[in-house]
């Protein structure tokens, strides 16, 4: 929808051009449509997202086509978000922030809760909830630490959301909280998702006075570790 108060536009939504076709002047979108149309897709990805501030010197700009761990606040992951949707400028993009709690959740979808069963001894369920939930978006984002209830199931849960991305060639961000690092003792990690993640590029965000950087954990050199062991 145009705005009605444009300068440019007065509310028509398209702009002239001095190109001529068939007699008549070529109209453009005006700048107002592309601003309105990126508001809701910010809308779409995380309520109220489309309020909070921006960051122009923010590393997650042109990252939004990449896996990537990110270490940052609920803020610090808004403001970053914000920045990277309007800086990509690409409202047909279908972007989504979920947390670990809403994936088991859709994991769980299926079944039914007359019949009491417990999610940890759950282990061969239907998935349909998780992959429509995992597919359908270009980039999804998942924040952890948001599920306190224990689940032995999470850590597969958060495997299986990535392969079926990593299938379709799609980005996903996997969130960090700062006090709750993606570690043994976390409720999602396992040795298998440390694996899954190994070779992802890690931003820490976090603060205003922290400085962004990225790193890559790689395995470690187990025959130059086995050679110094030798020695």
């Amino acid at each position: 929808m145009a705005d009605k108060n444009c300068p440019k536009c007065k509310g028509y939504g398209f702009t002239l051009t001095e190109e001529v076709y068939m007699g008549s002047p070529v109209t453009v979108p005006c700048i107002c449509m592309l601003k309105e149309a990126l508001k809701l897709q910010c809308e779409k990805a995380w309520k109220d997202l489309s309020s909070v501030p921006v960051d122009r010197k923010s590393p997650m700009i042109g990252k939004m086509k990449e896996n990537l761990r990110l270490i940052a606040s609920q803020t610090e992951l808004a403001i970053h978000l914000r920045t990277a949707i309007l800086s990509e400028r690409n409202p047909t993009l279908n972007i989504r922030v979920v947390s670990d709690a809403t994936l088991i959740s859709a994991w769980l979808s299926n079944v039914s809760d007359d019949n009491k069963v417990d999610p940890d001894l759950i282990r061969d369920i239907n998935v349909r909830g998780l992959e429509d939930l995992a597919e359908a978006p270009d980039l999804l984002i998942v924040r952890l630490g948001v599920k306190r209830a224990r689940n032995s199931a999470t850590s597969e849960v958060l495997i299986e959301t990535i392969e079926l991305r990593q299938h379709l060639n799609k980005a996903t961000w996997i969130v960090e909280e700062p006090n709750k690092p993606l570690q043994e003792g976390h409720l999602a990690w396992s040795s298998a998702l440390e694996d899954t993640l190994n070779g992802w590029k890690i931003y820490n965000v976090n603060g205003a006075d922290s400085f962004a950087t990225a790193q890559t954990k790689k395995k470690p050199n187990l025959s130059l570790d086995f050679k110094k062991a030798q020695l």
